[in-house]
């Protein structure tokens, strides 16, 4: 005689327990988020999201450039590093340059490339003229945690620097850009340089047709000097 024998198998599993989400009407507390857009997941930190002023603002320019002394009078003669008036080599005019400037947003992050071309004053070696002179920059920035639409930025790099181009972040003068009226923006830094060594910064930039094809960017900047004041 063949017997079977069947078997029951019971599966034990430890008891769990679930909360229930926020903002289920009658039952939970409103969310955070909907009050503070910082908490918000629908909200993201993307730039051209948080406002349309940096949607427009991404491209290339090419444009006129002119560096203005404290007085307003154009600089027409610039010195390079090492090469000072007496060294006989000539200046460069800080003025008719031309700049070439690519603004890329990617998510959070903002990147400002920008080359400056001066052309030399031939004043030379009996009035020899020089090949002009191009200045690189390079602008770094993201977006903040509160989801305003402004930008950090976290350095820049200039020209070309004997120290092999060191990029660091000053957190404590950092400069930040707002955007004001989805056609210009406003940039100042966070706080007063004591230090003298960087310029304090003053920056607008706005559009000059409906679709940002064309912008003025105005910049002024105030460095410590000798006696304290500023210059």
């Amino acid at each position: 005689m063949k017997v079977t024998a069947l078997g029951i198998l019971f599966s034990v599993l430890p008891q769990q327990s679930a909360s229930l989400k926020c903002g289920i009407k009658g039952f939970t507390s409103r969310c955070i988020g909907d009050t503070d857009i910082r908490y918000n997941p629908d909200i993201s930190y993307d730039l051209k999201e948080l406002d349309v002023f940096w949607k427009l603002f991404e491209g290339l320019y090419v444009g006129d450039h002119c560096i203005y002394l404290a007085d307003g009078t154009p600089q027409s003669e610039v010195y390079l590093p090492g090469l000072p008036k007496e060294s006989g080599f000539g200046s460069w005019d800080g003025c008719n340059q031309k700049s070439f400037l690519n603004i890329t947003f990617d998510g959070s992050r903002y990147y400002r490339h920008e080359y400056i071309v001066s052309k030399h004053n031939a004043d030379g070696p009996g009035g020899l003229q020089l090949p002009g002179f191009v200045n690189p920059t390079d602008f770094f920035g993201t977006s903040t945690f509160q989801k305003n639409a402004k930008i950090k930025k976290l350095g820049t790099i200039g020209g070309y620097d004997p120290g092999g181009g060191i990029f660091t972040v000053d957190t404590a003068n950092l400069l930040t850009l707002t955007p004001v009226g989805t056609k210009s923006y406003i940039a100042l830094t966070d706080k007063r340089n004591s230090s003298g060594k960087d310029p304090e910064l003053y920056e607008s930039t706005r559009c000059v047709d409906s679709e940002c094809n064309q912008i003025s960017l105005y910049i002024e900047g105030y460095t410590l000097s000798v006696d304290g004041t500023r210059a």
